[in-house]
């Protein structure tokens, strides 16, 4: 069945899936279709019917049908191993300072 793919932007585009495939599927799907730089799986978030989809649920668990609309969004979050492998090449005082940063509960702390 083809679903609709909706981007924030406005624009759409078409993929096949079926009632079977996994969330996690589709993801990859769009990744090869779309090329792994514009749409990378890890970093995609699908919303159907205003619900974010998990990767290990079915096209046919999340009632998506033939046309059914699909809209994509990426996080800004890299992937973990990514991230796991930035912070491995930090030291540990600059890694408290980026915990310190990201926390916005900390600023407001003594250390």
């Amino acid at each position: 069945m083809k679903v609709n793919i909706k981007i924030l932007k406005g624009t759409r585009f078409e993929i096949e899936v079926k009632l079977e495939d996994t969330v996690a599927d589709v993801k990859k799907n769009i990744e090869i279709v779309q090329g792994p730089d514009v749409y990378p799986s890890a970093r995609q978030i699908l919303i159907h019917q205003g619900k974010v989809l998990k990767d290990d649920t079915t096209m046919e668990e999340n009632e998506v049908s033939d046309n059914s609309s699909i809209v994509i969004m990426l996080s800004n979050m890299p992937p973990i191993p990514v991230a796991a492998h930035l912070l491995s090449l930090l030291h540990p005082p600059q890694i408290l300072h980026l915990i310190f940063l990201r926390s916005p509960e900390l600023h407001h702390r003594q250390l």
